[in-house]
């Protein structure tokens, strides 16, 4: 088993992984069992950052809700601190799910409501590409990148300094972009 962190402030959010190298060499996503969760989270709790239905922190991983091992692509942890943080999951059909704290949009569902279980961001297909910073977040879909969340420093991109609840254009087609990152102490933003 492989072992991804990330931190946010100075808790441990995210995540334990089951290595990708053997799930690959089981040839079909149907053999790793798709109804067994994959996703692990452990630490502090506040936000319902750990996706597991309850805001208790946990000393010990526990199964993120709703997430089978098969369906994960790739994620992303956002927030810097307890209060404030979640996460982006990029399934492997292209939408995204999120879950955590919302005080900004940042889980990109229209509201500014904490929630403490994955559920998906409207209108997201075809996504390629995720990543989460300290209120906000990006997915990369047909060479543009949107962004949802903060904007008080311009990080969504969309030449203004207002908050989204929900995806906004920040590079346009044709933009070439295949890959995002985002800060989680600053709000900076790099695309390429």
């Amino acid at each position: 088993m492989k072992t991804y962190r990330t931190r946010v402030g100075a808790t441990a959010v995210l995540v334990s992984l089951v290595s990708l190298a053997p799930l690959a060499s089981l040839g079909s996503a149907a053999h790793a069992g798709p109804s067994v969760p994959w996703v692990q989270a452990w630490g502090h709790n506040g936000a319902g950052q750990l996706g597991n239905g309850s805001t208790l922190d946990q000393q010990t991983p526990t199964s993120v809700r709703g997430l089978a091992r098969g369906h994960v692509r790739e994620l992303a942890g956002g927030g810097y601190n307890s209060t404030i943080a979640f996460a982006v999951a990029l399934l492997r059909d292209g939408t995204v799910q999120t879950w955590g704290g919302n005080s900004d949009g940042q889980l990109g569902d229209g509201t500014r409501a904490s929630r403490p279980h994955p559920a998906a961001v409207a209108g997201l297909s075809g996504v390629t590409e995720v990543a989460a910073g300290g209120y906000f977040a990006y997915a990369v879909r047909s060479g543009r990148v949107l962004a949802w969340g903060d904007n008080a420093s311009g990080q969504l991109g969309n030449g203004t300094t207002t908050a989204s609840p929900t995806p906004v254009m920040a590079l346009p087609p044709g933009s070439g972009t295949t890959r995002v990152a985002a800060s989680t102490s600053w709000t900076s933003s790099y695309a390429y």
